[in-house]
């Protein structure tokens, strides 16, 4: 299930509710963040699984990345979103290059490590699949209930 909210509506619900009640405003974002938490939460519990491959990984740069994944929301002009994101500003140089990485269609590699012998492998959309599994349209209707309750709740009043 795909949710289409044209841009200018989310722009207009958020100069509205910015005019009507701030703390409503600021009320809708975090429950956005509280639905988008359901597709990190799928992401993270992919990460904590190992390596895919079964290949040698104490699971530093998985933790790594699993700490850095949060959900964002945006009430851009262009478009609002509510995005699952991996911030590479908290991680070691180690970490944002793998990060790097997994943002790229596929990357190449040595296999453990071996010079000799590379691999391809897919990068994005790495992560799409848990957030899909974790509960795309369970998002979508979240992200669409939140929104609706916020229009009525200026409407109430």
């Amino acid at each position: 299930m795909d949710l289409n909210i044209r841009a200018e509506d989310w722009a207009q619900v958020r100069q509205d509710l910015l005019k009507f009640d701030p703390a409503l405003y600021r009320s809708l974002r975090k429950t956005l963040r509280d639905v988008g938490q359901i597709g990190v939460d799928g992401v993270r519990e992919m990460l904590a699984m190992g390596s895919p491959d079964g290949g040698p990984d104490e699971g530093t740069n998985r933790a790594a990345l699993a700490a850095g994944t949060r959900a964002a929301v945006s009430f851009a002009k262009r478009g609002g979103s509510v995005r699952i994101v991996t911030s590479g500003s908290k991680l070691s140089a180690e970490h944002r290059a793998l990060l790097a990485a997994y943002n790229t269609r596929s990357w190449r590699h040595p296999v453990f490590g071996n010079r000799d012998n590379w691999d391809d492998q897919a990068g994005r959309p790495y992560f799409y699949g848990p957030i899909r599994k974790a509960g795309k349209k369970e998002m979508a209707e979240g992200i669409q209930a939140a929104v609706n309750d916020a229009v009525r709740a200026m409407g109430a009043r």
